[in-house]
């Protein structure tokens, strides 16, 4: 893809088929272009983005990454050079694949293609509530609801070009290194709507691969994440989530231990016509045995020796 100009995002997910077509609809009704870097996904993420290219051509961009391990952010900073250096982007937007644009499309370009700061967008979280309509396959549409207040805000950073070769994205992409050194922004009416928790489904996945991860680098400690680590016991000991437990749980994600209880707010997100029908279905089910099934033989990949490099001579 040549000539990418103005404003860029910039996307690197992993087993996000039920949302990344919806993300990538609504996210170009604000950008010019944007760059997905898949980084191994199990289920259909990738071939989703790939069928999506030619209908933005010229202006998304599907790349591979299969390291594993948390590389997000190196994936980011070398991305940010290699496209800084190689076309006139005026400004970057690191993008997970559960974030959507909540803005005035007109605000939001003329401030981020002029302003030489980065500019901090806070997250407002949506959360499924009893009234989706379960029969909506679009999660944006289905999911209407949001926090009233957030269980602790949260922020995501533009990268300008004036900042190339000054500083770094850091990890989560939620700052800058040195950031005091930068003066970030904050301009009213700039946000992202935050998706992080979609379907039971969804959520047991997220759950039981990312307990499991957390104790693949800390051992026997579960003092990170350890609102995941009870998640986790109770779903792998079969007693399973109820819908009113499942709604709590998605809810309360990310907010600190012992909150308060969150009340919700029907405020939908609004999304342009072109961004609401979906052309790609996918199972529920199916994409949760897909994302184990990837996680199993990511493990067995560490867990298998390396092959000599020549047998022995005998």
């Amino acid at each position: 893809m040549a000539g990418f100009s103005g404003l860029v995002g910039l996307a690197v997910v992993k087993n996000e088929a039920d949302i990344i077509e919806a993300m990538i609809r609504h996210n170009l009704q604000f950008l010019d272009a944007l760059v997905v870097v898949d980084n191994a996904s199990a289920d259909q993420t990738a071939q989703i983005v790939g069928a999506l290219v030619p209908e933005f051509s010229g202006r998304l961009q599907l790349r591979h990454d299969p390291r594993l391990g948390h590389v997000q952010q190196q994936i980011l900073n070398a991305l940010l050079r290699e496209l800084g250096a190689n076309h006139d982007i005026a400004c970057f937007l690191p993008l997970d694949a559960d974030e959507f644009l909540h803005a005035d499309r007109a605000q939001l370009r003329s401030c981020l293609l002029a302003e030489t700061r980065p500019v901090h967008l806070p997250w407002i979280t949506y959360c499924p509530s009893a009234s989706d309509d379960a029969s909506q396959p679009n999660p944006v549409l289905r999911i209407t609801h949001r926090r009233q207040k957030e269980a602790g805000q949260y922020y995501k950073t533009t990268f300008p070009r004036a900042l190339l070769g000054q500083t770094r994205l850091k990890a989560g992409s939620h700052s800058v290194a040195r950031q005091r050194a930068f003066d970030p922004q904050l301009v009213a009416g700039l946000a992202l709507a935050h998706f992080p928790i979609r379907s039971p489904a969804q959520l047991w996945a997220k759950v039981v691969i990312g307990a499991l991860n957390m104790r693949l680098r800390t051992g026997a400690a579960q003092g990170e994440g350890a609102q995941w680590h009870s998640l986790y016991q109770q779903l792998t000991s079969g007693a399973g989530l109820s819908q009113a437990q499942f709604l709590h749980a998605a809810a309360h994600y990310a907010a600190r231990p012992n909150h308060p209880p969150v009340t919700l707010v029907n405020d939908p997100l609004p999304v342009a016509i072109g961004a609401r029908d979906l052309r790609h279905s996918v199972n529920e089910q199916d994409a949760l045995a897909l994302k184990l099934a990837g996680f199993a033989a990511e493990c067995v990949a560490k867990l298998q020796p390396a092959p000599p490099n020549q047998q022995a001579p005998k």
